[in-house]
């Protein structure tokens, strides 16, 4: 039998959970190694650059695909409060967004040991590397929590199984869950302002340039999130 949309996005949220999971047991052990060694260090600063870099795109892609599963679920079906499969998924994109910002932090305690070659002091690298590997822990149990509760989602989403399918949407699912993943990124108290004009723009772009204006929105959250950081609800603008 061939399965389901929720199915396919389901398989495809699990690998990248697994997938960024291993990376981030690689890149936690390559910061443990940045702070007991005291030859190579600048190599594997640089390494571990580009291995944070590939774990936030990692997180992206999950996001981007928890979010098309949180289309698909119903809102009920848990045992306990908070429990429902809806309620697991929204829980699991919160994680997500503080794993990013986890590795936002990681990112910018690196930059800070990359200046020993102009500051060399060694218990100040010490330091910064002690609190680097204090995020990339944090950001590991996320991606490890995250796991757990996609494992626990998959009878919810199997259960799904041959059930009718809602008549076809005026925007594309995948854009939908992409914007999300976008909105959630952003501080708490500015995404209801932006969910709701990131829903009215979409709904306003042709669909066949719906999917490249989502992932455009994705692209630009990050720095977005941090335009935002201090400023008054409203203040700054999305960039088109």
């Amino acid at each position: 039998m061939k399965p389901t949309s929720a199915e396919r996005c389901y398989a495809k949220a699990i690998a990248n959970a697994n997938d960024l999971t291993e990376a981030m047991r690689a890149v936690t052990a390559l910061a443990e190694n940045l702070r007991t060694s005291s030859v190579h260090q600048r190599g594997i600063a640089r390494e571990l650059a580009s291995r944070g870099s590939e774990c936030l795109g990692m997180v992206a892609k999950l996001g981007a695909n928890m979010a098309a599963v949180e289309l698909m679920l119903p809102n009920s079906g848990g045992t306990a409060p908070g429990s429902s499969p809806s309620a697991v998924i929204a829980r699991s994109l919160e994680l997500a967004v503080t794993l990013a910002s986890e590795l936002d932090g990681s990112h910018q305690k690196l930059k800070e040991f990359r200046r020993l070659t102009t500051h060399p002091d060694e218990q100040w690298a010490r330091n910064v590397s002690r609190k680097l590997g204090q995020n990339l822990q944090r950001a590991l149990k996320l991606a490890e929590l995250v796991v757990g509760n996609l494992r626990y989602l998959s009878s919810a989403v199997f259960a799904l199984g041959n059930s009718a399918q809602a008549a076809t949407p005026p925007t594309s699912s995948s854009a939908r869950g992409i914007v999300g993943v976008a909105v959630w990124m952003l501080p708490a108290r500015h995404q209801a302002r932006y969910r709701e004009e990131f829903q009215i723009e979409l709904i306003d772009t042709p669909r066949r340039s719906q999917l490249g204006y989502a992932v455009r929105q994705l692209g630009l959250a990050w720095s977005l999130r941090r335009s935002l950081v201090g400023a008054p609800p409203g203040r700054v603008r999305s960039v088109k």
